[in-house]
């Protein structure tokens, strides 16, 4: 019991490492059961590692069913807590209040997406323009320009921005998400990627950039193994 108890502060901390705990980082469900699982492993880990610093007789048997119980235990938990947040989210409920910064043909894709799946999570309230000509009917309104974006969001009560990237310069871009994300709004990027799993995606460093690394498809078949014969 004292084990136990000495480990929950560290359970939720490699939790919290893990990113169990923050929902950007959450891609899909398949990423939150790996997330979980290595979580699980570490935090299980670091229960024997507390009972061996104690000088506690616990067994291997009871470091495995605290592994296997809470695994499963947490899964079922979070997929009941993920399906009452999308319904939430789909009565109009939790939705974060978010400016799009852009006016293109991508901005409007981001618009029409977050607009036809409400359990996604966003209240798009409206546009920023970024000095580019679409000739596109906007679903919201334009709020103004891209120069006051702090202001705007401020005055709207926002709690975070998305910029498509393709609709404003990099530079630009850098600069002000730099300047939102000090502000402590939430700042979203577009990729400008169609019809890839975010699972296959990456941040890496590179230098002063971050880059996107896109994990290449791994086919197995019998063409595919005659070939490498």
């Amino acid at each position: 019991w004292l084990t136990a108890a000495i480990a929950i502060p560290v359970w939720l901390g490699v939790f919290a490492r893990y990113k169990l705990y923050s929902a950007a980082a959450v891609t899909s469900l398949t990423a939150e059961v790996s997330r979980i699982l290595h979580a699980v492993a570490a935090a299980s880990a670091c229960t024997g590692f507390v009972a061996l610093v104690l000088a506690a007789p616990i067994s291997r048997v009871w470091l495995l069913l605290t592994f296997a119980t809470s695994f499963f235990t947490v899964v079922i938990e979070r997929a009941i807590v993920r399906r009452v947040f999308r319904k939430a989210r789909s009565r109009g409920q939790l939705q974060r209040r978010v400016v799009i910064i852009g006016t293109n043909a991508e901005a409007l894709g981001v618009v029409q997406r977050r607009r036809s799946h409400p359990d996604l999570g966003y209240h798009v309230v409206g546009l920023l323009s970024c000095d580019t000509p679409n000739g596109l009917v906007t679903p919201v309104p334009v709020l103004g320009e891209w120069s006051d974006a702090v202001a705007i969001v401020r005055s709207l009560d926002a709690t975070g921005v998305i910029i498509a990237t393709s609709a404003i310069d990099v530079l630009v871009a850098n600069r002000m998400a730099r300047e939102l994300m000090e502000l402590g709004y939430h700042v979203e990027l577009t990729s400008g990627l169609v019809d890839i799993s975010a699972d296959r995606l990456s941040a890496r460093p590179r230098g002063r950039r971050a880059v996107m690394y896109v994990e290449p498809v791994r086919r197995v078949g019998w063409p595919r193994v005659a070939k490498r014969m």
